[in-house]
């Protein structure tokens, strides 16, 4: 997270439930965005993050 801050000036972190503790991932900008509905806002309206998923032909 924090080369990506370093580097791009911001970063993403997402917090899910885990089975005994929350998962927490960080995510570059380069494959997530957000919208916020003010500048002053701290938390987004829409997050969209793009992933990668496997199948038997390779990456998708």
């Amino acid at each position: 997270m924090h080369r990506a801050t370093l580097k791009y000036g911001w970063s993403y972190t997402t917090v899910l439930p885990g089975d005994t503790t929350p998962v927490i991932r960080d995510v570059s900008p380069r494959n997530m965005t957000a919208v916020y509905a003010d500048d002053a806002d701290p938390w987004p309206v829409y997050a969209l993050q793009r992933k990668t998923s496997w199948t038997p032909h390779g990456p998708r």
